[in-house]
């Protein structure tokens, strides 16, 4: 565990060790210790590689971990433009040593570790170099150039405007270009590198408001689009269905049949994702548009609590609506509730809850096979018992019960949990996760495979209701599905 208990406090660190004894505490006064501390805990003298990145800033740091994970070396932080000084320097220094590195890579240009810096380390290995570019998608694009050949197994992507998803999926280590979060189109750096490693998977960390599909596509092969002001919807309609345009008011929209349509668990995952960046940046514009998206789902939610879907999809009846997106509107109204105190939210909240308890017949996403109750993400038969649209609605009842004290709400969500750890094992395939269960037709499976993109969801939504519940069953599929990511079965995109 890095950091210290001002970070990651002891309440944590014990909750940890009732999961395992084995944890300890690597930290130091600053960042900068705490980074000196993690390489004398994991690594011994004779490391070959070290990275070396500013600690001003998290973007070279991230896209260097992963790198790092691959060779296993460790990640040392320097405090900028200037040569390290004071306690902390001696400190870095008696760590360089130890380690007794072949090469150095300083990771960002001399805007972020200055050259002093850079003469500084060339005392403590035999090579030192520069991996950067102009800004921190070139500079991650730097990386995986210079560490990975071409044809690897697989490419990680993730929004460079923000640090979770990369985070945690540094430790999976192979290369990892982050891209803007804006919908712009990524830089020719980056995607010039995501054509030479011509990786067969690449895994998309992030719903398409974090990671919009656009950028996708762009390291996926696709041609740029026009170069009009605004992107032509024939583009969108024949070239990448499916992909994000924004209407006169800024709220998302997707081109599904050859129009372009709200989806509204889009506009609550935009606004989700907006909402997490202003409070990483303090950025009044993102403030505005999460609450954007907040208005956006007062003013559109229906009389009977839920939000249509108003074109048709895998033939369910127009309109239709689903359990995912009731519960991810609950997890957004939530949050415009505690920023503003606005009443309009908690009503908003308040009407949709009880339409993840509904049966859809009653104008809700309730369905109660076997005594055991599911939120249904899409209206079956289309899709049956989805797994992560069903989890995504118990966390928006959890954030419901936390503001509200909803004590009949604090009883669905019991259920829900209870549905939950008992049909899991329906979901596990014995290396893989099911997205569902419903079977293709003529398959004998019990259900269709995840892609690489869901099971990774899976595994997420899991380790955040284990923690919240300490439910061992929860933790201990977590745990599973976790393992099996690592070697995802043959075909899996």
């Amino acid at each position: 565990m890095l950091g210290g208990p001002t970070v990651v406090s002891d309440g944590v660190l014990a909750v940890l060790r009732s999961y395992s004894p084995d944890v300890a505490r690597a930290s130091g006064p600053s960042r900068y210790e705490t980074a000196i501390a993690a390489s004398r805990a994991a690594f011994g003298p004779g490391t070959a590689t070290v990275f070396v990145a500013t600690g001003a800033n998290f973007p070279d740091a991230l896209a260097g971990a992963s790198a790092a994970a691959s060779l296993g070396a460790p990640v040392l932080l320097v405090p900028g433009i200037t040569p390290p000084g004071g306690p902390f320097a001696s400190g870095l220094a008696a760590e360089l040593r130890r380690l007794a590195p072949a090469t150095i890579h300083v990771l960002g240009s001399t805007a972020v570790v200055g050259a002093e810096t850079f003469t500084w380390l060339k005392a403590f290995a035999p090579t030192v170099d520069r991996l950067a570019g102009a800004t921190r998608h070139e500079t991650a694009a730097a990386i995986s150039r210079a560490i990975y050949p071409a044809g690897v197994e697989r490419l990680i992507v993730a929004t460079g405007d923000n640090f979770p998803d990369a985070l945690a999926a540094a430790p999976l280590g192979g290369p990892l270009l982050l891209v803007p979060g804006s919908g712009a189109w990524p830089a020719a750096a980056v995607v010039a590198e995501a054509r030479r490693l011509g990786a067969p998977r690449i895994v998309v960390l992030g719903a398409n408001s974090v990671v919009p599909d656009l950028a996708v596509a762009a390291l996926s092969g696709a041609e740029p689009p026009p170069p009009s002001g605004r992107i032509l919807e024939r583009y969108f309609c024949t070239a990448l269905p499916g992909t994000p345009l924004l209407d006169g008011q800024g709220i998302p929209m997707t081109v599904y049949a050859g129009k372009a349509q709200y989806n509204p668990v889009q506009v609550s995952q935009f606004g989700l994702a907006r909402f997490e960046r202003w409070l990483w940046t303090g950025d009044d514009t993102d403030r505005e548009t999460f609450l954007r998206m907040a208005d956006w789902l007062v003013a559109t939610q229906k009389p009977t609590g839920l939000w249509h879907y108003t074109f048709a999809y895998g033939g369910q009846p127009v309109p239709w609506w689903s359990g995912m997106a009731q519960g991810q509107a609950v997890s957004l109204l939530v949050r415009a509730l505690q920023e503003t105190g606005s009443a309009a939210y908690r009503d908003a909240a308040a009407l949709a809850v009880p339409t993840m308890r509904r049966t859809i017949a009653n104008a809700g996403a309730a369905t109660f096979e076997g005594g055991r109750y599911w939120i249904q993400e899409y209206i079956p038969p289309y899709s049956r018992d989805t797994l992560n649209g069903f989890m995504f609605s118990i966390v928006g009842l959890d954030e419901w019960i936390a503001v509200s004290g909803d004590a009949t709400a604090a009883g669905w969500r019991r259920e829900a949990l209870a549905t939950l750890v008992g049909w899991l094992p329906r979901f596990d395939t014995g290396h893989w996760s099911y997205y569902n269960l419903s079977p293709s037709p003529g398959s004998t499976l019990s259900g269709q495979p995840s892609s690489i993109k869901y099971h990774v969801i899976h595994v997420v939504q899991l380790r955040h209701l284990a923690m919240a519940t300490r439910d061992p069953v929860l933790r201990t599929f977590a745990s599973r599905w976790a393992t099996y990511a690592a070697n995802p079965p043959s075909g899996a995109r």
